[in-house]
């Protein structure tokens, strides 16, 4: 949110911009939830963390293991920590 100033610098209102993003997220869903990888492989949707934050399973579909997590995975080399 950002005011709104007037010429005197006083604060006359704010400033908010939303989307709606049902719709993107709905897409995401089915492309995720329909993207097969020979027999078995899936996708994946990952938050890669900001700023050293460790990364994020956001959505699996179906879920590949019975919980993510750093070297749970024994075929996979890759660390959500």
């Amino acid at each position: 949110m950002q005011p709104v100033r007037d010429l005197q610098e006083r604060i006359v209102g704010a400033l908010y911009i939303a989307f709606d993003l049902a719709d993107f997220d709905s897409a995401i869903e089915h492309r995720v939830d329909t993207t097969r990888f020979f027999e078995s492989g899936s996708a994946y949707v990952v938050d890669p963390g900001r700023n050293g934050e460790p990364a994020t399973m956001l959505m699996s579909r179906p879920a590949p293991w019975s919980s993510i997590g750093p070297s749970r995975n024994p075929r996979s080399s890759a660390r959500f920590a």
